[in-house]
């Protein structure tokens, strides 16, 4: 998980580096903002909080209206509920949901504030794993039980949030806060010590929450 998102954070700085054209005006038509994701994800065998990152890209018609292209990938593990108090039995369950939406985002000013909506579309892509294992072997163990899924679908965002500007070219996403919708259809795979691999596809309608915050560079001349 900490690999995915250094990968994802490194590639955010690389996007930067290869858009970063000379900011030669107060307010920029073009923002770019890089930042941290923290997701409440609902794609898989139980609920759990993701970290992550976010890329927004701002193309700003005036003061109001805008269009963007966001960009997102969380990542996480953990077990979001125990089956039995049996010790010798454990849960273990990884996730991942990637979205890439496109749409208009309205603002509002208030001084060095800006107060936005957002409605996005595009993908959604999930995949989890979940395997149950004995935690007590410590030699030729194999696992009780692996079951995969993964798909690609619609995705919505919709939200808002708060920025800070200092009248300068960068800026601090304070918050944002979406509601993330997948309708996914998923392959997967289920294999046990004692059973059959058994092949699934199952329809999915994913209902997650994330919280976004960021640096906000701004270029490319007055709107």
């Amino acid at each position: 998980m900490v690999r995915k998102v250094l990968i994802g954070l490194v590639t955010l700085v690389a996007l930067i580096s290869l858009l970063g054209i000379n900011a030669n005006a107060q307010n920029g038509r073009f923002e770019i903002i890089p930042a941290y994701s923290f997701m409440s994800n609902q794609f898989g065998d139980g609920r759990l909080g993701n970290h992550g990152y976010a890329l927004d890209i701002n193309y700003n018609f005036n003061d109001n209206i805008g269009l963007t292209a966001s960009f997102s990938g969380n990542h996480g593990g953990g077990v979001p509920y125990s089956y039995s108090n049996d010790y010798s039995y454990a849960y273990h369950q990884t996730q991942d949901f990637v979205t890439g939406v496109f749409g208009p985002s309205f603002y509002h000013h208030a001084g060095n504030f800006r107060m936005f909506l957002h409605g996005l579309a595009g993908f959604s892509h999930g995949r989890y794993s979940v395997r149950e294992f004995d935690p007590t072997c410590t030699s030729g163990c194999t696992d009780f039980s692996n079951r995969m899924e993964r798909g690609t679908g619609f995705g919505l965002v919709g939200g808002g949030g708060l920025d800070y500007h200092n009248n300068g070219h960068w800026g601090w996403r304070i918050f944002q806060a979406d509601y993330v919708f997948g309708n996914i259809n998923a392959d997967g795979l289920y294999t046990c010590d004692e059973c059959t691999p058994v092949h699934t596809h199952n329809a999915w309608a994913i209902n997650n929450v994330r919280v976004v915050t960021g640096l906000i560079f701004r270029f490319g001349g007055t709107r």
